[in-house]
């Protein structure tokens, strides 16, 4: 009798087949979560760089019309007049005019070649007649700086934090007196905020000697952590931004230069949700993968065993 060959099994074509299926499957899978992971990321780098740039213009912007304002004050000829003759009382009400103009100065004031204050408004009685020749904006403005803008200090018996903008008032004879406003830092905290708005992460203004001026803090503190502070140095080094660990939080940091006072802004983002919500995606990509692998294996079966 003829012998007939026995037709082969399509059980081991068949399992050979959902490896591979399933297998392209899930490659695709990952490297699609891989893509969503980079740009997930990416996304939170720039907006952090646009919220820091914002911020940066914001305080940049006050600061420079502040100054420009007090330089024009400084050349008033009213003012340079009633400083050559110690006219305390002309030379108060100017600065009872020059505060009402800009509701951001807490506190105007006059000090002499030496330092010594002679002349302010809101009036301080405790204040005058004292010597503020210790502070960085006299110690700059008497040297070769023609406006200075300090960094964050603390009055004596005030708890809110301020900066001051210093000027010389000179005439032909030289320099007659020494104007300065200060400012309080909660005005200039809630004009950021406005413009920012809602942030998922935190917001700092730093000055020239790497203090926080924003936020402001009740407590005196206002050194930059040293997490924050050594992604800061990295981000400065490179373009701008730096990835690392904020309070054991993976978080990306972004800055932006305010030239008019030497500092910076700084923005700061929690890369753990955006990073988690990708992750999620991922192993949703996985399931549907490895369910389509399966759907397509088990049609191939059948088209096998047919």
């Amino acid at each position: 009798m003829p012998r007939y060959r026995s037709r082969p099994r399509p059980v081991p074509k068949f399992f050979l087949f959902l490896a591979l299926v399933t297998g392209a499957f899930v490659t695709a899978a990952y490297l699609a979560g891989q893509t969503l992971e980079r740009t997930s990321q990416n996304s939170s780098v720039r907006e952090c760089e646009k919220t820091a740039r914002l911020a940066a213009t914001v305080v940049g912007e006050t600061i420079a019309g502040l100054s420009l304002g007090m330089e024009a004050a400084a050349d008033n000829p009213r003012l340079v007049a009633a400083c050559k003759v110690r006219d305390v009382e002309t030379a108060r009400g100017y600065l009872r005019q020059l505060a009402s103009l800009s509701k951001r100065y807490d506190r105007i004031f006059l000090a002499d070649t030496s330092g010594v204050e002679w002349c302010d408004y809101p009036d301080g009685p405790r204040v005058s007649g004292r010597s503020f020749a210790f502070r960085q904006w006299f110690r700059w403005v008497r040297g070769s700086q023609p406006i200075y803008i300090s960094p964050r200090y603390r009055r004596p018996g005030k708890p809110e934090p301020v900066l001051a903008i210093a000027v010389p008032i000179t005439s032909a004879g030289g320099t007659e007196a020494l104007l300065v406003g200060q400012i309080v830092l909660k005005s200039l905290e809630r004009e950021v905020a406005t413009a920012v708005g809602d942030w998922p992460g935190a917001l700092m203004i730093s000055d020239r000697a790497d203090n926080l001026m924003l936020p402001v803090k009740a407590d005196s503190a206002s050194a930059m952590p040293r997490d924050l502070y050594n992604l800061v140095a990295r981000a400065k080094k490179e373009d701008g931004t730096s990835r690392g660990t904020i309070d054991r939080v993976e978080s990306v940091v972004a800055t932006a230069e305010v030239k008019v006072m030497g500092g910076l802004a700084i923005a700061t983002a929690p890369l753990t949700h955006s990073l988690d919500e990708a992750r999620r995606t991922t192993r949703r990509y996985r399931n549907i993968a490895l369910i389509a692998g399966l759907a397509v294996s088990l049609l191939g079966l059948l088209l096998l065993r047919k």
